[in-house]
């Protein structure tokens, strides 16, 4: 039971730091208010749902979800190496499930971003875009362009958070000791 309330967290810890990383490569706007959203224009949101199955056909959704899915198992498994085998095919099974429930309610999401922030014309050309062969090209080679990018992030990362901890030392006055225990912490962190 002790292995499997560990997953549970490591897999929580997981997405979120798959999410995180995301999210902070982009200056999130502010939110809204809960109910202060305008309802979204049906002919946009039409389009919106429109540009989505034409990206997600081409892109080889099912490809992208399972990469995304290995590396997280992958990460909930580093953090709880006692584990027993069977839970591994017990975090895929749960995984998927999630998925599964949750992809619609992500792709509404998504259109109906997509649907208030482009306008009527932006989000037509962006449609007639990715129906031409341009545009299909792109959206077939994209999980290979993203996993390069992907990979190439990866190899700045340790650069960065050296980076970091030299400018926080510089602005704040570190001790050795406290520069020796970030750096500790930062070769232990997960690689993202």
């Amino acid at each position: 039971m002790a292995n499997f309330r560990t997953l549970c967290a490591a897999a929580a810890s997981a997405v979120i730091l798959a999410g995180g990383g995301i999210a902070a490569a982009q200056p999130a706007p502010p939110p809204a208010p809960a109910g202060d959203q305008a309802p979204v224009d049906p002919a946009k949101l039409a389009l919106a749902r429109k540009l989505l199955d034409l990206q997600m056909s081409q892109m080889n959704l099912s490809a992208v979800m399972k990469s995304l899915d290995e590396q997280m198992l992958s990460q909930m498994m580093r953090q709880s190496p006692n584990a027993d085998p069977a839970m591994r095919g017990r975090l895929e099974r749960a995984v998927e499930k999630a998925q599964a429930d949750l992809m619609p309610h992500m792709m509404d999401s998504m259109a109906s971003g997509f649907a208030r922030n482009l306008s009527q014309k932006e989000l037509e050309d962006t449609v007639a875009f990715y129906s031409s062969p341009s545009g299909q090209a792109i959206l077939h080679k994209m999980p290979a362009i993203m996993s390069e990018m992907i990979a190439g992030l990866g190899r700045w990362i340790p650069r960065m958070r050296q980076e970091m901890i030299e400018s926080l030392c510089a602005d704040n006055g570190c001790t050795p000791a406290q520069r020796e225990a970030m750096e500790r912490q930062q070769a232990e962190a997960p690689p993202r």
